[in-house]
């Protein structure tokens, strides 16, 4: 078994997901997770600033670790190791400071580790598909003509839709200037078009102003939402997700739209999770509408015809 590490979260719901995060990527590179308690070879505090009274939890809980196994490694992260950084340098009890920023670029580095895999595994699959097309085009148009020469254009409109259905399903579905975003949706639609979904994106190239971690949260919590509700449709000629990413002035606007069997909102109006091990799950809303606040912006949910809608506006960082 690997080194034992303990985590201790202070803080706000973003704080308590990030948590969760290292907790996994901790536990996928060997480390054993265990209390909160003495015996612990690596002690990680993600501390908070909000107040003064923030400041003091997170040093007590510093201290409180390196006191329980003087030889353990401390770890402060996150928002007052960032803010108060000269004089967290200064206190012996932390071994290692990672602030926000840190967190951010790690998490980034996990993520571009992810996609990059992903990326390469569609490219492969995109270039084998196309082989293929290219192999097989003389027979398909062959057969097509045969079907029109015998007066069968309705089957050969048929066979050509279907052929044109497996050449855009080897496309990618977005390409802006900004990685994270790309690698998300396309691998999201990706998973969706496995499922009988049909999905149309509109959206602009950069993001400039927010966040990419911001970005990799509000899409990924979204579109694996609306993939959820989607697959609960029987009729998979009703399923679909529409994505539109647009801007006007510094206000971005995402809007996710996704096909339902039955309201949400009436069975489950605070969209709480309804997963299993409730306390694992159900960060996702919450996240959501965390960032668009940090951004001076608003998260909402409606519905219409069989249709539930996500609407998120964020203001630009930049003046």
């Amino acid at each position: 078994m690997g080194k034992k590490v303990a985590l201790h979260n202070l803080g706000c719901k973003i704080n308590a997901y990030e948590v969760e995060a290292m907790q996994q990527l901790l536990e996928e590179a060997g480390y054993e997770i265990v209390p909160f308690e003495p015996g612990a070879d690596v002690y990680l505090i993600n501390t908070c600033t909000v107040t003064n009274i923030a400041d003091r939890k997170s040093r007590q809980m510093l201290h409180r670790a390196k006191k329980q196994n003087p030889d353990a490694i401390v770890v402060g992260a996150g928002c007052y190791v960032q803010t108060k950084e000269d004089e967290a340098k200064c206190d012996e009890a932390i071994d290692i400071l990672i602030g926000n920023n840190q967190k951010k670029e790690l998490e980034l580095l996990k993520i571009q580790e992810q996609y990059s895999h992903q990326y390469i595994e569609n490219a492969s699959q995109q270039y084998d598909s196309i082989r293929k097309i290219r192999h097989d085009l003389k027979d398909q148009l062959s057969a097509v003509y045969t079907m029109i020469a015998q007066g069968h254009a309705d089957e050969s409109m048929k066979y050509i839709e279907k052929y044109v259905n497996v050449i855009s399903i080897s496309e990618s579905f977005v390409n802006t200037d900004n990685y994270i975003v790309n690698a998300i949706i396309n691998s999201k639609f990706a998973v969706a078009a496995t499922e009988g979904i049909r999905t149309n994106c509109s959206c602009i190239k950069s993001f400039d102003g927010i966040d990419d971690i911001d970005m990799l949260h509000i899409l990924s919590n979204t579109l694996d939402n609306a993939i959820t509700a989607s697959e609960k449709i029987t009729d998979e000629s009703e399923r679909f997700i529409n994505l539109d990413i647009s801007k006007t002035m510094d206000i971005y606007r995402i809007v996710v739209r996704n096909a339902i069997n039955e309201s949400v909102l009436k069975r489950n109006p605070s969209l709480k999770t309804t997963k299993l091990n409730a306390h694992k799950h159900g960060w996702g809303i919450k996240i959501i509408r965390e960032i668009a606040e940090k951004y001076q912006g608003r998260c909402e949910f409606y519905e219409s015809d069989k249709v539930f809608t996500c609407l998120i506006t964020l203001k630009s960082t930049l003046l």
